[in-house]
């Protein structure tokens, strides 16, 4: 019965472990191999701090020093214009994937309007950065897309230009994108009414 017991311990931490490694970010991921948010202790590491050798421990801080994590990134196309539910979307959407915002800034985008779109997403806590397209609008998203192979999605508004440009030309000169494109009409949502309020 101890046998037994022992086994079924064994898999279900075996599960628990495999859970953690499809869904977790990779801090989260040591915290659960063991309580710290630093390098996970294995049986070698464990071996190594009970009899020191310097051989196993530099192969395991080796390890998972390369073990790096590529950024995801959430893709915002804009001419200073969706600060309502798109950017609101966004926003909650790089939180729940722990992704980052790309700007994808377009056209004669007014610098006050540009300014507020940043300042809502550092006040939101969500990290950022500005990229600015070129005057040919769907060969810099596609050249975009092409560079970021953890781009999750695109997030525009469908009166956008550069948006509009993109849908309809893209397929024509057969420069696909592998990653949904999210259309949101630029309304106030009743968080943002919630946020004017306060």
């Amino acid at each position: 019965m101890a046998k037994l017991s022992e086994d079924l311990k064994r898999m279900l931490t075996g599960l628990a472990y495999q859970d953690a490694g499809d869904f977790l970010s990779i801090s989260e991921k040591m915290k659960v191999l063991n309580g710290s948010s630093k390098t996970p202790k294995t049986d070698s590491h464990a071996k190594s701090v009970a009899t020191p050798q310097k051989t196993k421990t530099a192969k395991v801080e080796t390890l998972h020093a390369t073990n790096k994590v590529t950024p995801r990134h959430i893709a915002f196309i804009s001419n200073g214009e969706g600060i309502n539910a798109p950017l609101d979307y966004a926003i909650e959407s790089s939180l729940r994937q722990n992704a980052q915002i790309d700007l994808l800034i377009h056209g004669a985008a007014g610098l006050d309007k540009v300014a507020a779109l940043e300042k809502k997403i550092r006040e939101a806590g969500v990290r950022f950065q500005q990229i600015q397209i070129g005057d040919n609008a769907v060969e810099s998203v596609v050249d975009y897309v092409v560079k970021q192979p953890s781009l999750i999605y695109i997030i525009t508004t469908p009166t956008d230009t550069a948006a509009k440009a993109l849908l309809e030309n893209a397929s024509a000169k057969r420069n696909r994108i592998h990653v949904p494109f999210v259309l949101i009409k630029d309304e106030i949502t009743p968080n943002t009414l919630e946020q004017t309020a306060a």
